[in-house]
């Protein structure tokens, strides 16, 4: 059986294809046979004019057609296909999910900041032991997720319009940033949470560069001096000096910006990385409704309901 993931997010269009293994007695897995990023980057659109202008729609609607034939070509038997931060806030958001509908034939569906940060955690809940509190943050375009997990359990968790493409066109706003550090302060840190693991691209991009060895957290003071470095440097000379994508090269400083404060905040001295994010937490989810019966194979790539009852295990 094959399984894929649309992420369509604030800063990148992201489509995962994945084959699904079984094992006797043990619950599936699943291996990666395609993954793709395309930089529609809808978020300079929607947090400065509040709708998704005609090109980037055009090159949007585009993406998704092409996506769409990856996803005949690959012979999926079903797909969720998620919008985030950036169509959440569009005016035109709805008119873009039928656009896509009809022109690329994904059933794309908007969700709420609770259940991307749902999905993220279901992505995430077997990095603690039975004993362990960490907390996990993913740090994306348009908004951050942050949750607190014990064992296998979320028990703390909320979404916050406060994302790396929104500090750099610096449309984040005051009453946010006071409901993003009130929850830290005020809900998590008395948790004394043991563990700091972080999510989303600019992460992975950051542990890309400093290059800890295989599982290895990244100290504080590591983070930190990276962020110096690149703090001063333009956009084009990180891309150069860097090796960084032009669509990464920007918004990875205000994504290290986040990440450091909580660090310093809760006295982290170290950040772990998963590698995982909201596509593999919706792969996760696409098993759960299999598992119990939800769709079969070839059942049509139309989106699912969600559901927390069972834990599976991803596979490298």
């Amino acid at each position: 059986m094959r399984l894929a993931a649309i992420d369509l997010g604030s800063n990148a269009a992201r489509l995962l294809v994945v084959k699904v293994l079984a094992h006797e007695g043990a619950n599936p897995d699943w291996k990666a046979i395609e993954y793709i990023r395309v930089p529609v980057r809808l978020g300079d659109d929607v947090f400065l004019t509040g709708k998704v202008g005609a090109l980037r729609r055009q090159q949007l609607l585009e993406t998704m057609k092409g996506f769409g034939y990856l996803l005949k070509a690959y012979e999926v038997d079903h797909c969720l296909a998620f919008a985030t931060s950036a169509l959440r806030e569009a005016n035109n958001g709805s008119e873009i999910i039928e656009a896509i509908h009809r022109d690329a034939g994904i059933a794309m569906e908007l969700i709420s900041g609770s259940k991307e940060a749902e999905l993220i955690y279901k992505a995430h809940r077997s990095l603690a032991g039975p004993e362990d509190q960490l907390v996990l943050m993913d740090v994306g375009g348009g908004s951050t997720e942050i949750s607190l997990i014990q064992g296998q359990r979320s028990i703390l968790s909320k979404s916050f319009a406060l994302g790396a493409v929104r500090l750099l066109d610096q449309t984040d706003r005051e009453h946010d940033w006071k409901a993003f550090k009130d929850f830290v302060k005020g809900e998590l840190l008395p948790f004394k949470p043991s563990a700091f693991w972080g999510s989303g691209g600019n992460i992975n991009k950051v542990f890309d560069l400093l290059r800890p060895g295989k599982g290895e957290p990244c100290s504080y003071k590591q983070l930190d001096k990276l962020y110096e470095q690149l703090l001063p440097m333009s956009p084009a000379q990180r891309a150069e000096h860097y090796g960084l994508n032009e669509d990464r090269a920007d918004v990875i400083v205000p994504a290290l910006r986040l990440f450091l404060w909580v660090m310093k905040q809760a006295d982290f001295g170290k950040l772990h990385n998963s590698k995982l994010g909201l596509k593999e937490g919706m792969i996760v989810q696409l098993l759960e409704n299999y598992w119990q019966g939800e769709f079969s194979p070839r059942a049509g790539w139309g989106p699912g309901p969600l559901s927390d009852t069972t834990h599976l295990s991803t596979a490298e």
